[in-house]
Order: structure tokens, then sequence, then C-alpha cells
């Protein structure tokens, strides 16, 4: 019997049982007593070292920001998190994502000014910063009991936020048919995977996510907010790469993308996403 993670949607009283029968093991390396320890945390965190810019191998795919390596104590960490119902791990998942998303934004001019305190946009108001989920396979959401990858985005805005960078999130890439698990797929079959997999939501729904860019008929405001797609893992750049697809088609093109870990590829099928 596997022992779960503290799952933050039980009722408190329910969490608190579950440490007693199942006690919390580190998802990294086993250690007891806690969801983390301090090695694996740093490792998940991405050192504290500044995002990387990760290699991708598909055409189309954004410049792609990873705080990390897939490997070892992160991947068992990811795995857990996905897989084994580690909604504990969350908050040190997140923080990589975070540190992916403003290394992305340190290629622009956005960055500097929010921390000078600077107006990004028209009219003395800052350039919002929008988070683009790559939305999970429905069966997946189904077995998982949530979207990881959007929850993980939230996670890492509230981070972003909490150092004063106008960061929301905009779940708006909808899945428009059946996918295949990328597991065991090549960078080619990936890519024809997820060829024009993905649409974006009506129109309304950006004037709730965000300001109207300006220019955008009927719509006179600041300029139009900067968006990042974020995921959990790189592989080949294939998601990312029609995530990017289908934004622009949309006429809102993604400044960059921004994941918590990039994935070598071995030509073992893994990871599943990517």
């Amino acid at each position: 019997m596997r022992p779960p993670g503290r799952d933050r949607r039980a009722p408190g009283p329910l969490r608190a049982l579950a440490g007693v029968v199942w006690p919390a093991v580190c998802a990294g390396c086993g250690a007891p007593d806690e969801p983390l320890c301090r090695a694996c945390a740093t490792a998940v965190r991405g050192s504290g070292l500044p995002a990387a810019l990760a290699g991708t191998t598909v055409r189309g795919a954004p410049p792609t920001w990873a705080a990390t390596a897939y490997e070892g104590v992160v991947r068992r960490a990811v795995v857990a998190w996905k897989d084994r119902d580690r909604a504990d791990l969350d908050r040190w998942l997140a923080q990589g994502l975070a540190a992916s998303v403003l290394a992305a934004l340190q290629q622009t001019e956005l960055l500097a000014g929010h921390l000078a305190g600077h107006a990004g946009g028209p009219g003395g108001r800052p350039t919002p910063v929008l988070l683009v989920p790559v939305p999970s396979r429905r069966r997946a959401v189904a077995q998982r009991g949530r979207d990881v990858v959007a929850d993980l985005a939230r996670s890492a805005a509230r981070t972003l936020r909490r150092q004063g960078l106008p960061v929301v999130v905009a779940p708006v890439l909808r899945l428009a048919r059946r996918l295949r698990d990328q597991a065991g797929l090549d960078a080619a079959g990936r890519a024809g995977n997820l060829e024009r997999a993905l649409v974006v939501a009506p129109p309304g729904r950006w004037s709730v996510a965000a300001p109207p860019r300006t220019g955008d008929p009927g719509g006179e405001g600041p300029a139009g907010p900067a968006f990042v797609v974020v995921d959990d893992v790189v592989t080949t750049g294939a998601t990312l790469a029609e995530a990017a697809r289908a934004l622009r088609s949309a006429g809102r093109p993604p400044l960059a993308a921004a994941v918590l870990a990039a994935a070598q590829r071995r030509g073992d099928g893994e990871p599943g996403d990517g």
C-alpha cells in the first residue's frame, strides 16, 4: 500500500489521521517525517541558481526556461507529486517554476521595471504577466483528481505576487481532441500526437483573465499582458510548441515558456510530458 501525501483537499482531521497512519516521507530520498528533506528541497528548487535556457528540438517551441534537470531526486519528486497523490509537494515545486518564470521575464524589460517600481504600460499601469498552463489530458485529471499543472501554476503565481509582480494564471488552453500518452513517443511522434490539439478559450474568457490589448476591437487601455506558457517538465518541446501555436493563432503570442525541469531524451520514453 502506498503512503498517500497529506492532500490539502482533505479535511484537517483526515490529514492529521493520515499523518499518523502513513507518516510523510521525503519524496526525493525516502527520509522520514517530512515531504521533502532540506537537500532534496534544494534540488527541486534549482539549488538557488538562476534558471537556465532549456534545449528543445521541436520547431515552434518558444524560448524555454527550466530551474533544474529532470533526473534523480527531482524526477522522483515530480513522479510522486503527479502520480502518487503528493499534493503536499506543491509549494516546493512551485518555487522552482517561479524561478523559471523570473528567468524568462529577465530577458525582457518587464521585470526590471516592476522591481524598480515603474509602470510597465501606458497610463501608469504595470504590464500584467499571465501564466498559461498546458492542459492535462482529461483522463489524467480524472485519475489524479486535479489538474496538477494548473495547480502548480497557481502556486507559482502566488509566490511571484509576494515579490510584487502582477502575475495571474490564465487557464485558457483547451484540448480539441483526445491525445495519446506522450510516454514512449519519440520527438516526431510527440509532435504528430499534439498537432493542432490545443485551442484557446472563447474571447470572453480573455477579458476576465486580462485587460484588453491596445488596438483590440472596442478595447482601449493598457498594453496587453505578457503571456508565459508553463508546464512541469519539458523533453522535446512539442507540447510547448503546440501551446505557442494555439496562442499565436488567437493573436496572443507567448513571450516565453517556463517549466520546473528539463529532461534529457534517453530513448526510454520518459517523461510523459513535453
